[in-house]
Parts: C-alpha cells; sequence; structure tokens
C-alpha cells in the first residue's frame, strides 16, 4: 500500500487541469459576456504600441527618429487575433 505521501503526489497528478482548454472556456465566456465599445480594441491596440514604442527607445536603445507606428487595422471577426511586428529599413537611410 503506498504511504500517505504518495498517496497525495497520486491525488494532485489524477487533479491536474489542462490550462489551454480551461483559457479557452474562459475567453469564450468572456467573449459572450462582455459587450466593448466600438472602438475599444483600436484603443487597446495604440496603447500596446506606444508601450512597445516606450519600452525599444528607452535609455540605450533604438533612437525615436527610427521607429514609427501605423494605425491599428481590423482583422474582421472570423479570424485568429495576432499582432504583426516588422523591422522595414527607413528610406534614404541605406548608404
Amino acid at each position: 500500500a503506498p504511504s500517505n505521501g504518495s498517496q497525495e503526489i497520486q491525488d494532485k497528478e489524477e487533479e491536474t487541469v489542462d490550462t489551454r482548454e480551461l483559457a479557452q472556456k474562459l475567453f469564450a465566456l468572456l467573449v459572450e459576456q462582455v459587450n466593448l465599445d466600438p472602438g475599444a480594441l483600436e484603443s487597446l491596440a495604440d496603447q500596446r504600441a506606444t508601450a512597445i514604442v516606450t519600452y525599444m527607445t528607452g535609455p540605450e536603445k533604438v533612437d525615436g527618429q527610427r521607429i514609427t507606428t501605423k494605425p491599428p487595422q481590423s482583422i474582421g471577426q472570423d479570424e485568429d487575433i495576432s499582432v504583426l511586428f516588422e523591422l522595414d529599413s527607413i528610406e534614404g537611410d541605406a548608404k
């Protein structure tokens, strides 16, 4: 017979939750229950872009004149949401 300690470990292993499945279920509930203002996601995208630029242009980082942002674009409701981060050369900067 297993000792009390090993039984506790076995019980914990059986209680393991699939965190990905849980997150998907919670997200589905949020989508059903929460109504957002029409501009809320665009505002969030702008805030995220500003935070990234602020981080990248901090001390000893990229020169702020070399970073630009574009306005957010809607991708439609049926597509997965992702973030696009591009690095392009600035025209006239190449020698």
